[in-house]
């Protein structure tokens, strides 16, 4: 008599769109805003990383409040796990992220977004407490409301790109210290730190101002090859003034000009 035996192979599992993985090491949800779009959101909790891959819109998910609690919170199903985010990475043709996609991730520090970015929807990272790093690409031609909003003291630089608009209430209640607009839109980012809750006086200290030149960004006589790389002083080379600019530029001393970069 033949006798069968079966054998069981069991797999290591991966939580999926239900945002169940407690005991798990990955978790995988879907997070596309429709169907024209793909978005898979992966959280390697031993590397404290959530990605996402795809490309077109990120989903917008509710912030209701917790009346017994006190508090309002996001249904993103990553928020859950908010003390695992870390580092977050959208690799992948995304145009837009949605509203409170990434809001209360109290413990994430580093946000690295694609080249594709075009809109950061309403308070994207409303309250991310502990955030020190994010490039905001050259790309984005909108800033939500409230999308950079009551974060902590770790944020102290940021790069609003020269087709950015900003929206009301975008950087109220952040301790930034230093925020880089184009020379064209001084004036519009001064209105619109001021509509923040920026006093006149953080303003004067903060803003700092560039130019666009051609695909280039112009900073205190370096080009640039994005705005954001400002912030590392990673220049691709230095501008070459001319004799009239030199003298408009500079002090004399003796025979020559001293330059300064303004």
């Amino acid at each position: 008599m033949k006798k069968w035996i079966l054998i069981l192979i069991i797999m290591p599992s991966i939580a999926h769109a239900d945002g169940v993985c407690d005991g798990q090491d990955i978790c995988v949800w879907d997070c596309a805003a429709n169907t024209q779009s793909s978005c898979t959101a992966t959280l390697d909790k031993t590397t404290n990383t959530l990605t996402l891959t795809g490309y077109g819109s990120i989903k917008s998910y509710p912030r209701p409040y917790n009346e017994e609690r006190n508090f309002y919170y996001s249904e993103a199903p990553w928020y859950e796990y908010n003390s695992n985010v870390q580092t977050l990475t959208l690799d992948g043709n995304f145009t837009s992220i949605g509203n409170y996609t990434f809001a209360h991730l109290f413990s994430l520090k580093k946000v690295d977004l694609p080249e594709t970015l075009q809109t950061i929807g309403l308070a994207s990272f409303h309250d991310d407490k502990n955030l020190t790093d994010i490039n905001i690409p050259d790309s984005v031609t909108s800033i939500g409301n409230y999308a950079f909003s009551y974060l902590g003291n770790t944020l102290t630089s940021i790069v609003v790109p020269d087709e950015a608009t900003i929206g009301n209430n975008a950087f109220t209640s952040s301790n930034i210290s230093s925020i880089y607009c184009a020379k064209e839109k001084e004036d519009y980012c001064k209105a619109r730190l001021a509509a923040s809750g920026w006093s006149e006086e953080k303003i004067g200290n903060a803003l700092k101002t560039y130019q666009k030149n051609g695909n280039e960004y112009l900073y205190k006589g370096k080009f640039y090859q994005s705005a954001y790389d400002i912030l590392s002083g990673d220049y691709i080379k230095k501008r070459i003034y001319t004799v009239d600019e030199a003298e408009k530029l500079s002090k004399p001393s003796g025979n020559t000009f001293k330059l300064r970069y303004k």
